[in-house]
C-alpha cells in the first residue's frame, strides 16, 4: 500500500494504540496543499511577502521523503536555512530573509518515535533548514477536534479555546501568531484582527497618507492636510505627539525636535499594543487625528519607519 504524507488534525502520541486518530484517506495530501502554497508565493504580487511554515511532525520518521517533497514544490529554494535546527533569533529581520532571496521559515517540532524525541527529526537536510522553536514570536492556539477536546480535558481539565472576546486580549499581550480551528468564511473572529484600516480606507487620491483617527482605525487622507505627527522614541516604547499640526511632509523634522534629551522620530505602530498606546496618548492631548509614517505612493504602500516595514513580529 502507497503511504502518502496527509494534511490532517489527528494524534499519533497514544502509544497504546499508536495509529493516527482523528485522519482519514479523505483528507488532503500535503503535496497539494505545498503546491497551493508554492503557486501564492511564486507570484510576482507577493514577491515580497515572508511567511511561517509550521509542520507538526507526525510523519514517522520519513524525512527524506518529507525534504523531497519540498524539492518537489519548489519551496526548498525558498525556505531561509536554519543553520542547525535552533530557535527563531530575536534579531531575524523579514528584511534578513528578503535580503537572502528567501521567503519561508520553516517552523517544525520534534519527531516523536515512541518515548524519544528528536529536535527536528533524523534527517540532516530538514535540520539546516528548520526552526525548533519561535523564539520570542508568541503564539496561541487552539484545538475543537473531538480527540483534542477529550485529551485536554483529562490532561488539563480545561479545553482553551479563541472566542471573540478573546482575539484582542491576546493581541494586546503581544501574541504574534493566533491559530484559530474550524476556521471559515467571515468568521466573525477576524475582524477581531482588524487594528489599522478602517473598512472605509479609500486609496483614491493622488497623494494619499495615512491618519489615525478616532476610536484608532487607520484612513488615507491628502497629504498636505494639517494633523498632528505621531513620534516614538528610539527604543520604541513611549508614544507622543506633535504640539503643532503640519502636513505630512513637515512630521517628520517635527517629530525630531520635539525633545532634548530623547530623539524621537516620525512612526507608526506594527502591533495592537503599539497602536492602543498611542491612540491613548492622542485621546489625553484631546486630538482626533495623527499623521502615520505611511504613505500611497505610485500603487505602492511606502512605509518610511524601516523598523515597520522589516519587523518579523509586526502584525
Amino acid at each position: 500500500m502507497k503511504q502518502d504524507f496527509l494534511l490532517c488534525h489527528g494524534s499519533s502520541k497514544f502509544s497504546v494504540f499508536p495509529f493516527h486518530w482523528g485522519c482519514s484517506p479523505y483528507d488532503l495530501p500535503l503535496k497539494d496543499v505545498l503546491m497551493e502554497i508554492s503557486e501564492w508565493i511564486q507570484q510576482e504580487k507577493n514577491a515580497q511577502e515572508v511567511m511561517i511554515l509550521y509542520i507538526e511532525d507526525h510523519s514517522e520518521a520519513h524525512h527524506e521523503e518529507l525534504y523531497q517533497l519540498l524539492g518537489e514544490t519548489h519551496l526548498l529554494e525558498r525556505i531561509f536555512p536554519s543553520g542547525g535546527c535552533i530557535a527563531i533569533p530575536d534579531d531575524l529581520t523579514k528584511a534578513d530573509v528578503l535580503a537572502a532571496g528567501k521567503q519561508i521559515i520553516l517552523w517544525k517540532d520534534e519527531l516523536r518515535l515512541g518515548q524519544k524525541n528528536i529536535p527536528c527529526g533524523d534527517n540532516k537536510n530538514i535540520a539546516e533548514l528548520a526552526f525548533n522553536d519561535l523564539g520570542n514570536l508568541k503564539r496561541k492556539a487552539e484545538d475543537r477536534t473531538f480527540l483534542g477536546s477529550i485529551d485536554k480535558r483529562l490532561r488539563h481539565g480545561t479545553w482553551p479555546r479563541i472566542l471573540l472576546d478573546d482575539v484582542k486580549p491576546h493581541l494586546l499581550d503581544g501574541v504574534n501568531i493566533m491559530n484559530l480551528d474550524e476556521f471559515v468564511q467571515n468568521d466573525e473572529r477576524l475582524y477581531e484582527f482588524l487594528w489599522t484600516w478602517s473598512l472605509d480606507a479609500d486609496i483614491n487620491l493622488e497623494n494619499a497618507c495615512t491618519i489615525m483617527q478616532s476610536g484608532g482605525s487607520w484612513l488615507f487622507r491628502d497629504c498636505n492636510e494639517r494633523h498632528h505627527a505621531a513620534c516614538v522614541n528610539t527604543t520604541f516604547t513611549e508614544w507622543k505627539v506633535s504640539q503643532e499640526a503640519m502636513t505630512f511632509d513637515q512630521a517628520s523634522k517635527s517629530c525630531e525636535s520635539e525633545s532634548a534629551d530623547v530623539r524621537f522620530h516620525f512612526s507608526a505602530p506594527t502591533n495592537f499594543s503599539e497602536n492602543l498606546n498611542l491612540l491613548h496618548t492622542m485621546e489625553a492631548r484631546k486630538y482626533n487625528r495623527l499623521w502615520l509614517n505611511i504613505r500611497y505612493t505610485d500603487n505602492d504602500v511606502q512605509v518610511g519607519d524601516k523598523r515597520s516595514e522589516n519587523s518579523i513580529t509586526g502584525n
